[in-house]
């Protein structure tokens, strides 16, 4: 029996997804045991790698409303993991950024994570490792074309 491409695809997203669950293990995992969701989360690694942003900026990002971005944002600002500052010349822009805190908890975060995942990869040897890299980066090029 032939196998489409369209099933192909399919049987990929489903597997990429089952990856993401042995990473993430869902929101419930991220909440009990480092007090974010997986979307708080999110907001992190992106305060993380692109510095500060704009409450704007976020909610753009994440696609929900500013106010949605503000309740989302409060227990992290709560927490002490990201910080609101005002803009000086224009008081009606809030920047948010991660703070040292922040910093600290998401490299325990990600450590932890990264512990999980390494064993989903150790069923891989050295070249289907490679392989795999190759194959993603090639994706991930792909998602970057989609999205523009």
């Amino acid at each position: 029996m032939t196998i489409s491409r369209s099933e192909r695809i399919e049987a990929i997203f489903n597997n990429f997804h089952m990856i993401k669950r042995a990473y993430s293990d869902g929101s419930r995992f991220s909440h009990r045991h480092f007090g974010v969701s997986m979307t708080q989360a999110s907001v992190l690694m992106m305060l993380m790698h692109q510095g500060r942003q704009t409450m704007g900026q976020i909610a753009l990002v994440l696609g929900i409303s500013k106010s949605a971005a503000s309740q989302l944002l409060d227990g992290i600002i709560e927490q002490g993991f990201v910080e609101r500052t005002i803009d000086e010349n224009d008081r009606r822009v809030v920047y948010i950024e991660l703070s040292k805190r922040g910093e600290r908890h998401l490299k325990h975060m990600r450590s932890k994570g990264v512990q999980k995942i390494v064993k989903v990869f150790d069923q891989l040897d050295d070249e289907e490792l490679a392989q795999v890299e190759a194959i993603t980066t090639k994706l991930a090029q792909g998602a970057k074309e989609v999205r523009r």
